[in-house]
């Protein structure tokens, strides 16, 4: 399972010289958990001759992996992914699988997507608030319970 932080060490560590894709084949599962590019995470499944690789990102942080709580959006062949799923599952609340490989980098955009568009309505809500000098307690309860 590669832990890499950019597509050059993933290339690196994956198809380079004595690199995992030369000893894989269709028994053999390899998981990338970082950020690398979609193009990358396809190379990699290309270069392996089989569908054997599964780009699972996460989301949850660093209180989520102490305590084995992450959600893994995993992208890959659907066999590939059962025989990873007891592995993800020591780490994981939530998995989900969306194919081809890559395909979980984009399920983890989305979920960046939807986290910076709440966090942006929440920063509109409080300077909202606080150009109309709303009292500030008021606005830590806000939204308010409807009736």
């Amino acid at each position: 399972m590669p832990w890499v932080g950019n597509d050059d060490d993933l290339r690196s560590v994956t198809s380079g010289a004595g690199g995992i894709s030369k000893g894989m084949n269709k028994a053999t599962s390899s998981l990338t958990t970082r950020r690398p590019v979609l193009k990358s995470l396809r190379e990699l499944a290309e270069a392996a001759r089989a569908r054997v690789a599964i780009d699972a990102p996460v989301s949850g942080g660093q209180a989520g992996a102490e305590n084995g709580v992450l959600i893994v959006m995993c992208g890959g062949d659907e066999a590939v992914f059962k025989r990873a799923r007891p592995v993800i599952d020591a780490y994981a609340r939530m998995v989900d699988l969306t194919e081809p490989a890559g395909s979980g980098q984009l399920t983890k955009m989305v979920n960046q997507i939807c986290i910076a568009s709440a966090l942006q309505g929440l920063a509109e809500a409080m300077h909202f608030g606080a150009r109309r000098s709303l009292h500030r307690g008021f606005q830590a309860h806000s939204p308010l319970p409807g009736p």
